[in-house]
C-alpha cells in the first residue's frame, strides 16, 4: 500500500497515482494527503464585528467548521468604487 506522500508525488509528477490525492480543510486533517500551514491577520487587526476578517468578510459557522462567508463586502457593484 502506498504512503499518503508517495501518492501526493506521484500525483504532482503525473506518475499515474492510485487515486487522487485527498486533501480535508475542516476537522480532518488527519486523513488528509496533504498538509497546510496556516495564515493569521495581519499584526495590529482588530476585527470590528466578531467573525469578520482583514479582507472585511464575516465567517459564518453552524458546527465549529470553518464555516461560509456570510457577509460579503463586495456583493453590489458600487462595492467596487472604494
Amino acid at each position: 500500500m502506498m504512503t499518503s506522500r508517495e501518492i501526493v508525488y506521484r500525483a504532482i509528477e503525473f506518475k499515474n497515482p492510485p487515486r487522487v490525492p485527498v486533501n480535508y480543510c475542516n476537522r480532518d486533517f488527519s486523513s488528509s494527503d496533504t498538509i497546510a500551514t496556516g495564515c493569521a491577520a495581519a499584526e495590529g487587526f482588530a476585527s470590528a464585528v466578531p467573525g469578520m476578517t482583514e479582507w472585511g468578510y464575516i465567517w459564518h459557522s453552524l458546527d465549529g467548521t470553518m464555516g461560509q462567508p456570510q457577509h460579503h463586502p463586495l456583493a453590489a457593484e458600487n462595492d467596487f468604487a472604494h
